[in-house]
């Protein structure tokens, strides 16, 4: 089982039901907007499995964004140690980097 998130029309970053559950959750957990976070923990709760920034306002939006930026980081400070924490921390960059890309 995969989640994705599509990051624009030509974009996207799809990964592990593990890695996208823990990036929506903290997601949720982290934004500062009560409907933004009952959005993301609708997708969690209901096992939805895929986020489509476009869908989000752009009020929204712009929180969101800052916060995927700092997931790698949240990820590297919270994850426990094992040995797939880095392939995890690479693969949040790797959404980080494609949300900032997509501007």
């Amino acid at each position: 089982m995969a989640g994705i998130v599509f990051v624009s029309e030509s974009s996207h970053w799809d990964v592990s039901s593990s890695v996208f559950y823990w990036a929506v959750d903290t997601l949720a957990d982290r934004v500062a907007s009560a409907e933004l976070a009952e959005r993301l923990r609708v997708i969690s709760d209901n096992n939805l499995g895929s986020l489509r920034l476009s869908q989000v306002p752009p009020e929204q939006r712009s929180e969101l964004v800052a916060q995927i930026g700092a997931l790698p980081r949240v990820a590297d400070a919270t994850l426990p140690q094992s040995p797939e924490r880095q392939v995890v921390v690479a693969q949040l960059q790797e959404l980080a980097d494609l949300v900032a890309a997509a501007g």
